[in-house]
């Protein structure tokens, strides 16, 4: 029995108290209703035969973007040793204003379907956890919808600690991503009828309203503004943000399919998606991607510039840029030797789209250099004001956010990517 009084009797104020009782019994409820979830699985034969002993859930729990997670062990009888399942557990239990702005009842269905069928379908085991049952409702009944994966923690793998990934980070991630999107090539030439009605099974969502367009236009802005001084750049920057002036609309654009070289790609393609294993010296060997909610039939260069423009430093860039784009097509090729293109076909569509990366580095790579992550959240600024949020957008993380995506744009620029991109037809 919980013994209230000791637990509560620290807090100041009633309000306090009675927000913690209510939290605390809804964490209870939804401890058995996991419990039950897990007991009926057993039965069924979902982890082998045996029965239910117990559920033990670990007190180290992470929070992703959008699903709740629990890691629990599930003890299971069979003969003279026990089995254990340590267990990744996913739920929707975001509230309302978040679930809304952020479709999130399509971005669960979207990785159920991901883990249940598409996955197994493309052979990618070896870069994902291990699944065990899932189910999407579709917001119908929320508290239905549930995710069940292995923890790979115990396996050895975990996220980077880092604010960005290292070299040896970046060359796994990118040869891993490489023979994910291989699978999707391989998929395409042997089995393209049942590929094909696979990739319908994924809702396209790019988060957000006209509301929330305000507050990305200043995030966008910050970058370039600071270029906008040398008068030879400043016609092209300047349609450049002419272009972005509608940014769900330039994203949905550039995230379009275009064949031959459109896969099944991740999405969310950043560090806090992927799980990496580390030698005895500390430097990545192998990885496994997680959080497949934004997966869609799309261009994977996508995923690259997602990865490297959000999760590189720029001296990493200017340095190993070009290698780094031949270790992901090297994981393309060991998968399937003939993606339909070239290498050079590759580079001058990469070279279109790369602006892309530009996106969730304006967002997320300011999120990160605040020094208050908690108040910068989705959910806090799903509450404010639209006066209110752009102004927080475009002063977050201060003027060491606003000289990264400087970098980040810098780097495009000199690349010849951004004029690409206005001569491009999305």
């Amino acid at each position: 029995e919980l013994d209230e009084e000791r637990v509560f009797s620290g807090l100041e104020s009633s309000s306090d108290v009675s927000d913690i009782r209510v939290e605390t019994r809804r964490s209870q409820r939804n401890m058995d209703k996991l419990d039950n979830v897990l007991k009926e699985l057993v039965a069924s034969g979902v982890f082998g035969p045996g029965r239910f002993s117990y559920v033990k859930v670990n007190s180290n729990n992470e929070s992703q973007l959008y699903p709740d997670i629990t890691y629990c062990d599930v003890g299971i009888e069979h003969g003279p040793v026990p089995k254990t399942h340590q267990l990744t557990v996913k739920t929707q239990q975001r509230p309302e204003c978040v679930r809304k702005v952020m479709e999130t009842d399509k971005l669960f269905s979207n990785e159920v379907a991901m883990y249940k069928v598409i996955l197994p379908f493309l052979k990618a085991d070896d870069l994902t956890p291990r699944f065990f049952h899932g189910r999407s409702t579709m917001g119908a009944e929320l508290k239905k919808d549930i995710l069940i994966l292995e923890d790979e923690r115990p396996l050895g793998f975990t996220k980077s600690k880092g604010l960005y990934l290292d070299y040896h980070e970046i060359v796994v991630a990118l040869r891993n991503l490489g023979k994910f999107h291989g699978y999707s090539y391989r998929a395409k030439n042997f089995h393209s009828h049942m590929f094909s009605s696979l990739t319908g099974m994924l809702q396209a969502s790019i988060p957000g309203d006209e509301h929330w367009d305000v507050a990305w236009r200043c995030a966008l802005e910050r970058g370039v503004r600071p270029l906008m001084g040398r008068a030879d750049d400043r016609s092209l920057l300047q349609q450049v943000l002419n272009r972005l002036y509608d940014p769900r609309k330039a994203m949905k654009n550039l995230r379009t399919p275009r064949e031959p070289f459109a896969v099944i790609y991740h999405g969310e393609c950043h560090k806090e998606n992927i799980l990496f294993h580390y030698n005895e010296k500390g430097n990545a060997t192998d990885s496994v991607f997680i959080d497949f909610q934004m997966s869609l039939y799309c261009d994977p260069s996508i995923d690259i510039v997602y990865l490297l423009y959000l999760n590189t430093t720029p001296d990493v860039r200017d340095k190993h840029w070009d290698e780094f784009l031949k270790i992901y097509w090297k994981g393309v090729i060991s998968i399937e030797p003939n993606p339909g293109f070239t290498y050079e076909q590759f580079l001058d569509n990469f070279s279109r789209r790369a602006i892309y990366g530009y996106f969730p580095s304006s967002l997320f790579l300011t999120r990160a250099l605040s020094n208050d992550p908690k108040g910068d959240s989705t959910e806090s600024l799903a509450k404010m004001s639209v006066e209110d949020r752009a102004r927080k957008v475009a002063n977050m993380g201060g003027s060491e956010a606003t000289n990264m995506l400087s970098k980040v744009v810098k780097h495009l620029l000199d690349r010849g990517y951004l004029e690409k991109y206005l001569h491009s037809e999305f």
